[in-house]
């Protein structure tokens, strides 16, 4: 998935309190390796899924992740963890709700008993999550930014405005320096006192002009891994776009495809994020994405 990694624990049987130290052992060297270490257990109700996730760079439980979703998705179909978690495959198309420290989140499954062909992940919950944290503009290093939820979104024609006169071999050094000073900034301002901020990089500038832009998820560059594809992060990406007036106040139902996938932190790249919003009243009322590549890698046993 853009070079995402994502690891699937399943049906781990231990503590609660023991799932923060073992994730970060099973996303760190010498072992697997990975951004996201998630725990998927049984829950009660009728096609239904808990799940807590560990995320590297936040090195603690994290409330939400997009791409856990849709390699979940996958997952279920094409392996056998459905049975395993007492899911039902229903054809041409599955619903699951999974149970998140965000909310419920469900996910619709598209596929021929064999294969999947696209996951849907609704993020409404997300989306009432980062109103209720904070949404709001400011200027963090002289850059104009986005705070949305434990999101700092940037458009990278901002950041371009302030390294467009530095030489082709200090420009990405100094994008990076740039980008590593505005979520330091933010950090001293102590908006999220208790939270790990990560960030969001978009331009309007797409290859194709049938795409809305591109993208990228730095996150806490340069101290961790740089995600292509990110699923909360696009959503803050739309929500962020709402805010600047890139997307008009009452446009309603929108679906935007955005380039995404580069394995080296540029904006852009082969894949395409598909994200459908619903704008009413300068905010986004619904959201819902899909990556359009995700792939299971390896199957196999863990000792945590």
């Amino acid at each position: 998935m853009g070079g995402n990694e994502i690891v699937l624990l399943i049906d781990a049987r231990i503590e609660e309190s023991e799932k923060v130290a073992a994730g970060l052992s099973v996303l760190e060297p010498p072992s697997i390796g990975g951004h996201q270490a998630i725990f998927v257990e049984p829950s009660p109700g009728g096609n239904t899924l808990r799940v807590k996730i560990v995320d590297i760079t936040a090195r603690r439980f994290t409330t939400m992740c997009g791409g856990m979703t849709q390699v979940l998705g996958h997952a279920l179909l094409e392996s056998s963890i459905a049975g395993q978690l007492n899911i039902r495959m229903d054809s041409p198309t599955s619903r699951v709700v999974l149970r998140t420290d965000a909310g419920e989140v469900p996910i619709i499954i598209e596929h021929d008993g064999s294969r999947v062909h696209k996951v849907m992940t609704d993020m409404d919950a997300f989306v009432q999550e980062c109103y209720s944290v904070g949404v709001r503009e400011m200027a963090l290093a002289g850059v104009r930014v986005n705070q949305v939820g434990r999101f700092v979104v940037l458009n990278d024609e901002d950041v371009d405005r302030h390294v467009c006169n530095m030489r082709s071999t200090e420009h990405a050094v100094a994008r990076m320096d740039l980008q590593s000073r505005v979520l330091d900034e933010f950090d001293k301002r102590a908006l999220l006192a208790h939270d790990v901020v990560n960030s969001a990089l978009y331009d309007l500038r797409p290859a194709c002009p049938l795409h809305a832009g591109r993208v990228t998820f730095p996150h806490r560059v340069p101290v961790s891994p740089i995600e292509p594809v990110c699923g909360t992060g696009i959503v803050t990406i739309g929500i962020a776009m709402v805010e600047r007036g890139e997307i008009e106040a009452d446009a309603g139902e929108l679906k935007l495809l955005f380039e995404a996938g580069d394995s080296s932190g540029a904006v852009g790249g082969p894949e395409l994020t598909e994200l459908l919003i619903t704008v009413s009243k300068e905010r986004v009322t619904h959201a819902s994405f899909s990556h359009d590549v995700v792939e299971v890698l390896a199957i196999g046993d863990v000792l945590l």
